[in-house]
């Protein structure tokens, strides 16, 4: 098979100019640069059969999408770190199109990554976790942490609640800041120090809207604990104070859940999402509410909750787990 200079250029990301001055006998190219001419020339034509990801491959759509399952990563994710948006992704593991070489060769070096011995496994256990931790060491919060690694609040809210699984390029971008801060991101000893007093459950309820009833309900206590606790009349055990903890956690998690559906598997724009809401609604839900609702800005009230029920429904929602409701 033979190869245009363009074709050479794109596979191998050297300037069709250079190639042209070596094909002509003006310069000469190194002993590294013709390995790397030969490897991806053979990726290219087929001749490569022994390489995990090959574009002539006929498991290749198999292959991609068990090595994204694998390392519980999302579409968006992957395409994040190869630099294609979902779509392209989508159509790669449909068998609807194929990968250029140049994104083979993309695709081969975050599997190098590991075969050299960068555990994106491990450094993933309980990620979520050791990194709400890192962020108490330090001490940041979520925003300024996230302007620190370059990333959007909103994509390092997903990652702590689990929703999302940082791409192999985020990862790194994680595991050079505590490389340069001497932290040793998979040992962080936190202490445990957090109490959860009065005010703090009154927060609580004043943020997802609960009554004192319904917050009775989620923590499984006795119906007048929640009042006994506001007025300070009582204190809740250690066990409750870690319930009350993780209950905020846990209830994000599962609006998180539900959005991902819609605007992953369902593939709702934002704007998109906001209009279908707004037909059940009836009145107007606005691109920027569902946006500050993933930012956890707001959280959606009672009609809003009800108008996102029934869009699920629409759609056979089934949910990971029993979450948390009012």
């Amino acid at each position: 098979m033979t190869l245009t200079i363009k074709q050479l250029s794109e596979v191998c990301s050297f300037p069709e100019s250079m190639i042209c001055c070596w094909e002509n006998g003006i310069l000469t190219p190194s002993t590294k640069q013709v390995e790397v001419i030969e490897k991806l020339y053979d990726i290219h034509t087929g001749k490569a059969q022994d390489e995990w990801f090959n574009s002539k491959d006929k498991d290749l759509p198999k292959k991609l999408q068990e090595f994204r399952l694998e390392r519980r990563l999302s579409r968006q994710d992957l395409a994040d770190a190869v630099g294609v948006n979902r779509a392209t992704l989508r159509g790669w593991e449909c068998n609807d199109k194929r990968p250029s070489a140049r994104n083979i060769r993309k695709l081969r070096d975050l599997q190098a990554q590991e075969d050299n011995g960068e555990d994106l496994g491990a450094f993933l256990e309980n990620f979520p976790q050791k990194l709400e931790n890192l962020c108490t060491y330090l001490p940041l919060t979520k925003s300024e942490f996230a302007k620190v690694l370059g990333v959007s609040t909103t994509t390092l809210l997903a990652w702590t609640s689990g929703l999302h699984v940082p791409s192999v390029f985020s990862v790194n971008l994680v595991a050079t800041f505590c490389t340069k801060q001497g932290i040793d991101f998979n040992n962080l000893d936190v202490a445990q120090t957090t109490t959860v007093n009065s005010d703090d459950i009154k927060k609580l309820r004043k943020q997802f809207g609960f009554t004192q009833k319904q917050l009775t309900g989620n923590l499984s206590v006795g119906s007048n604990t929640i009042a006994l606790w506001e007025s300070k009349r009582r204190k809740p055990s250690k066990k409750f104070q870690r319930k009350l903890g993780s209950l905020s956690d846990r209830i994000w998690l599962d609006l998180f859940r539900k959005l991902d559906f819609l605007l992953e598997d369902k593939e709702f724009s934002v704007q998109e999402l906001a209009e279908e809401l707004t037909d059940i609604s009836g009145s107007s839900i606005k691109e920027t509410t569902v946006l500050n609702w993933m930012a956890k800005v707001s959280y959606p009230n009672d009609n809003q909750l009800a108008c996102l029920e029934q869009l699920l429904k629409n759609f056979n929602y089934k949910p990971q787990d029993k979450g948390t409701g009012k």
